[in-house]
Parts: C-alpha cells; structure tokens; sequence
C-alpha cells in the first residue's frame, strides 16, 4: 500500500517536528510485518493460519466491528479518502481508514483504526491521525454531523474514543494545513 509523504500515520512526527525525516528502505520490523497481515485477517474475516495471539486480537477487531455496527446502512473495510479538498486543488494529502460505518438517516459515522503494534497511541482527542481521518469522511460524506473515531489496540487491551462533529471541521482541517505548511517551508 502506498502512503502519502504527509500521511495521517506521519503527521504526529512532522506536527512536533516539521523537518522529520522517515527513513526510507531497510527491512521491515517483524511487528510491522505481523500488523500488516493482521489488518489483512480483520478486512477478509479470516482467522486462519493464526496463532492464538494473533487469533485473539483478529477476534477483538472482528467482535467490535459487529457490536459498533448494529444497525448501520454501510460498513466500508480498508477504504481510502482524501484529505483536505479543496476545488481545482490536489488534496493535502490521503489515507487508508480500517473500517468506516454509516448512518444515514442519523447522519453520523464511526472510523476505526486497529493498532496491533506494542506501543499505544494519543487519545482520540488529540490524535492527529484520527483527526486527518474525520476530515476525509466529512467532505466524501456531506450529510455526516457526527463520527465517533475508536482507535482499537487489542494487543495491549485499550481502546480510544472521541466524537468529532462537523462545525469543527474548520478547525480540523486548519490543524492540518499547519502541519504540512510548517513541513514544506
């Protein structure tokens, strides 16, 4: 899978530093590798050829995808959006959201984003991956007032929560724009 430079998974390094640099090539951390194909179990439903950790946390991601999707008129596995668009612009950048479910008639959503690695994540508040992730379901899905934004770590048996509502969509978006504004000076 291809990542944008400014990507919501790099955004966190280039908003406390914006001349971070990622180092490019190498071989890929066996945890890296094992959250790869775990992703990959979760999107197909497929708990083959697993071991029993690795089962558990599938099994975690599959059991909150079905108790946080009660009733929704589209679940979405592994779906790409921009980010930050704007008319006759290439957008500030794109990203891959795990799992993204929709209420139409409530018009709000849900994102979730499963983290199988051993460290954790900032809140869903403040984590600015998330928030990159809201802007791209908020401008493919006008009609969207709410998105409730999980972050599942099974590995470490925690879980994020916040609900993102459109009239802070500006605000959202302007925190982007900085980043990658500072990143690109």
């Amino acid at each position: 899978m291809n990542h944008h430079k400014y990507g919501p998974s790099a955004l966190k390094n280039y908003e406390v530093c914006p001349h971070y640099t990622k180092e490019e090539g190498g071989t890929p951390h066996p945890v890296t590798v094992e959250g790869s194909m775990l992703h990959e179990k979760v999107e197909n439903n497929d708990l083959t050829d697993l071991d029993n950790s690795q089962k558990s946390m599938v099994k975690h991601c599959l059991d909150f995808l079905h108790d946080h999707t009660d009733g929704a008129d589209e679940v979405l596995p592994e779906r790409t959006y921009d980010i930050c668009k704007y008319e006759g612009k290439e957008p500030l950048t794109y990203g891959t959201v795990d799992a993204t479910a929709l209420w139409f008639k409530e018009e709000r959503a849900m994102v979730a984003d499963w983290k199988f690695g051993f460290n954790g994540v900032d809140c869903a508040g403040d984590n600015v991956q998330g928030c990159a992730y809201c802007v791209g379901v908020f401008e493919e899905y006008p009609l969207v007032k709410t998105i409730d934004l999980w972050f599942i770590l099974p590995r470490r048996h925690e879980q994020t929560h916040h609900t993102y509502k459109r009239e802070d969509l500006d605000d959202m978006k302007l925190r982007l724009e900085t980043i990658v504004g500072r990143a690109t000076e």
